[in-house]
């Protein structure tokens, strides 16, 4: 594929996506805490914990689940590709007496010096990500040598049977959901040289969650 057909299949992925998360900005975090409670809510409280200084940014804030996690001795930036969805969380900040810097922006093209961010988060994001590995290289830029990156993501499980059907579902999940079911989202993470510290499955391998430095 040429660079100029793969440009053009991310921007339609984009274009697609955008259409499909303004429709939910209204609901999402409602949605983005349901996963958060199926998962236990450590798991949400794991992505900040252990922050001793800033900067530090979450990349696809969505709506705001993770908001009420943030500490608030640190500087705090969110981004998110949806306008709508960093609206709904510069409101709910607002009502949470929060001061984070807020601005839509690709995790592809963060707009951040080098060596920045102490603290780099996320939350089901990377499979509604085409290029993760430019997501991933970018965000091992703007990391701090003595950062990390803590992730909790959704993946293609290591089982056969459930392997196959995510796959059998990736394209219908896809153009309904705006996501993926098949992401290699550790492959990626390595091929950006990144290292993974820690790795904890859930759900039969569904759910990880990951804490990554350089």
């Amino acid at each position: 594929m040429s660079h100029s057909d793969s440009t053009a299949k991310q921007n339609t992925a984009q274009q697609r996506q955008q259409i499909i998360y303004t429709k939910w900005a209204n609901r999402y975090d409602w949605e983005t805490a349901a996963l958060h409670l199926i998962l236990g809510k450590k798991f949400g409280q794991r992505l900040f914990a252990q922050i001793d200084e800033g900067p530090m940014l979450e990349v696809g804030v969505a709506a705001g689940a993770n908001l009420p996690y943030y500490p608030s001795h640190v500087a705090a930036h969110a981004v998110d590709v949806t306008p709508a969805m960093i609206e709904r969380a510069r409101h709910k900040a607002t009502r949470l007496d929060l001061r984070v810097d807020f601005q839509v922006m690709d995790v592809t093209e963060l707009a951040f010096p080098n060596n920045f961010f102490h603290r780099i988060v996320a939350s089901f994001i990377f499979c509604a990500v085409e290029d993760q590995l430019a997501a991933f290289a970018e965000m091992r830029r703007v990391l701090h040598p003595d950062g990390q990156i803590r992730l909790i993501e959704h993946v293609l499980p290591s089982g056969r049977l459930i392997s196959r059907l995510f796959a059998r579902l990736d394209n219908f999940w896809l153009n309904h959901f705006g996501c993926h079911l098949t992401c290699h989202t550790i492959d990626h993470l390595h091929a950006a040289n990144l290292q993974v510290l820690v790795d904890e499955p859930r759900w039969g391998g569904v759910f990880r969650y990951l804490e990554v430095r350089k």
